[in-house]
């Protein structure tokens, strides 16, 4: 490249910059320096400002030709990026408890802290942790994500593979298996601090919600922990009955105190392995479908045929 094209080319870059100048007002400058100095990278700068990342970096630019940013050493640098690392995860876990304190309490959120109390889980490994959830049930899976994705307005990741799996003496292969994460270790660490640990033998999610809560958000967390752990259970034409089952006494107690909020009849049963909550009335039974209901084809399936099916005395 000549001469005359070196020029040329930092002239033009020189007014690109001159132009961008204009699109910063005197707030965002005083902010981006704040930030900057507080241990803020350029990324992070530009999601708090609303503004790219090369915007960002290209007004870094300026103010450290202008002199309002010192130019960082190779250890300044490695100490200012090191800083901005951990003051970055605190404030996306003070953004994510706000975010939980002030989110709607919705049918589709109390379906996700019914599924996490069932079959779904959380997976914190240090810094990176996530949300998810693996089934043999397509629908299962892609009823949580899309419930993840309503409320927390991120992306999931869906996978589908094949392995063998034992049930009792039982051993099935190429059982196809069907897996759904949403990636946020700030999420999950605050879903865990606002309602408790979700492990199978301490999960209570009574303890958790709110005595003003909206029948809607209770009636979510009772449809995501029947999708998880429910069956219809049927002996013969004339014994039927709704089943949901836990190891976890305690736990499973809050279920049915959430369905008698919700005026649904429910007894709590001592099984051989784990205790069973059962809903045997028809009355109860018709209830429960018509207001807890499910998101699994399956079980929609057999609940409409369990009414549509019951014998006239």
């Amino acid at each position: 490249m000549d001469k005359d094209k070196i020029l040329s080319a930092k002239k033009g870059y020189t007014k690109a910059l001159l132009l961008r100048n204009d699109l910063w007002k005197n707030s965002d400058t005083e902010k981006l320096i704040e930030l900057w100095k507080s241990g803020s990278r350029a990324k992070e700068v530009a999601v708090e400002l609303g503004k790219t990342k090369s915007a960002v970096e290209n007004r870094i630019f300026l103010m450290r030709k202008k002199g309002f940013i010192n130019k960082l050493s190779k250890e300044e640098f490695l100490q200012h990026n090191k800083k901005g690392i951990q003051e970055g995860k605190i404030r996306r876990y003070e953004n994510a408890e706000n975010y939980l304190e002030n989110i709607n309490h919705s049918k589709d959120y109390g379906y996700i802290l019914g599924v996490l109390c069932g079959d779904g889980f959380i997976t914190i490994m240090g810094d990176r942790g996530s949300i998810g959830i693996k089934t043999t049930n397509k629908s299962f899976r892609d009823s949580f994500c899309k419930c993840l994705e309503s409320v927390f307005n991120k992306k999931t990741k869906k996978l589908e593979r094949f392995e063998n799996k034992t049930i009792g003496k039982y051993k099935y292969e190429n059982v196809k298996y069907y897996e759904g994460f949403l990636h946020s270790v700030h999420i999950g660490k605050s879903l865990i601090k606002k309602f408790g640990e979700f492990k199978e033998d301490k999960w209570n999610i009574f303890n958790g919600i709110r005595k003003e809560e909206s029948k809607e958000f209770l009636k979510g967390i009772a449809q995501g922990f029947f999708d998880s752990e429910g069956s219809i259970y049927k002996k013969d034409e004339r014994r039927k009955a709704i089943d949901m089952s836990s190891k976890n006494k305690v736990g499973l107690d809050g279920i049915r105190k959430i369905l008698e909020v919700l005026g649904i009849e429910t007894k709590l049963y001592t099984g051989k392995k784990e205790f069973k909550l059962r809903i045997f009335k028809k009355l109860e039974i018709e209830k429960f479908i018509n207001k807890i209901g499910s998101r699994i084809d399956r079980k929609k399936e057999r609940m409409e045929l369990a009414v549509v099916n019951w014998p006239k005395k």
